[in-house]
């Protein structure tokens, strides 16, 4: 819910000569205009640095406080209501960077705090030097209230294309979408469960592991339904974005993710098995949400052709599930089965369904 939240607030840092880092701060929650005090410190400092031909950078954020998708597309909005004011103020061009705006998925990562407030992170950053050519990134060095711009997180923004907040979609930025979208898959359900690999099946391949698992009827009953529902809520999902007119699209208009629900349709088990089975389903359905919304929140990243030369981009979870749908030819589930069979037989273990 939108609230004001008194003056704004700003900190600037000198990197070298006509070369400022700016921060402007305390946005009112879920507000995207500038204030008063912010224009105020604009005009006179780097409205005339743009004027005279300088370049800028605009990189936006959010507090932690929304969903990932309003937040991250507020952050946006607070880029685009700063460049808007900008051009008024300097009708003619001037080298124009990277605008990018990364809420809550950015905050979450760097903070590890959900549903936080911080007039710090309701902000906005920009760069402006005397260069013809526009700044790469926000600089180095700290700036009060005590955020590091040169950090991994936002020094290195420009490291990875922004498909995510960008307003462009997969096919404008020249993708090669049936190799990057087979990438994606790749990376995300890889058989073996380390770095960003097997990112989407980390929660099952620690229920192989444990022997508990194998000890009983009933726990095989469960495991199966684990399988089953994860299977199924994946290819649900990955259905939402089967459209292919999703590639002409910026990613951040996208449809929602809809939280699947798991395949049960005779609620009432005759067999204490069934009963299992079902207590698996559900499990099963909720962890592969789950796993999606991680990615929703950390992006993963990875290499994808654009215009024949290689590229880092950053993949959400929707991405994820459109790559899934495109690289199996909506054959989803069938995939997910296909993965967790192979660390079965890694580890010695009977596929599923076991018994």
């Amino acid at each position: 819910m939108y609230r004001a939240t008194g003056p704004g607030k700003y900190t600037y840092k000198n990197n070298a000569a006509n070369d400022w880092t700016v921060l402007l701060y305390n946005y009112d929650i879920e507000g995207k205009k500038l204030k008063k005090e912010h224009k105020d410190f604009l005009i006179p400092t780097v409205v005339p640095l743009l004027k005279a031909g300088c370049g800028v950078t605009i990189f936006g954020q959010t507090s932690t406080t929304g969903t990932v998708e309003f937040d991250n597309a507020l952050a946006i909005e607070r880029v685009n209501d700063l460049l808007y004011n900008l051009r008024a103020w300097v009708p003619t061009p001037f080298p124009l960077g990277r605008l990018e705006g990364r809420g809550k998925s950015m905050a979450l990562s760097v903070t590890g705090r959900d549903n936080t407030e911080d007039e710090a992170w309701r902000a906005v950053w920009l760069r402006v030097w005397d260069q013809k050519h526009p700044p790469p990134d926000l600089g180095g060095g700290t700036i009060n209230p005590n955020i590091t711009p040169g950090s991994p997180t936002l020094g290195n923004m420009s490291s990875a294309l922004d498909i995510i907040g960008g307003v462009v979609s997969i096919v404008d930025l020249g993708l090669d979408i049936a190799a990057t979208y087979s990438t994606v898959a790749a990376v995300a359900t890889a058989g073996t469960v380390t770095g960003v690999g097997g990112l989407i099946l980390a929660a099952i391949s620690s229920i192989i592991g444990m022997p508990a698992i194998w000890a009983s009827t009933d726990a095989l009953a469960e495991f199966n339904g684990t399988v089953q529902g994860y299977a199924d809520a994946m290819q649900d999902m990955a259905e939402q974005y089967q459209d292919n007119s999703l590639d002409r699209k910026p990613v951040k208009q996208w449809p929602a993710l809809t939280q699947p629900t798991p395949h049960i349709f005779n609620p009432i088990p005759t067999t204490t098995s069934e009963e299992f089975w079902r207590k698996g389903q559900r499990k099963g359905c909720n962890e592969a949400y789950l796993a999606i919304l991680k990615m929703e929140v950390n992006p993963i990243e990875v290499d994808a052709s654009v215009g024949g030369k290689t590229s880092k981009i950053k993949a959400n979870g929707k991405m994820v599930l459109r790559a899934l749908w495109v690289s199996t030819r909506g054959n989803v589930g069938s995939k997910i089965v296909s993965q967790v069979n192979d660390m079965l037989r890694s580890q010695g273990k009977p596929l599923f369904p076991t018994h």
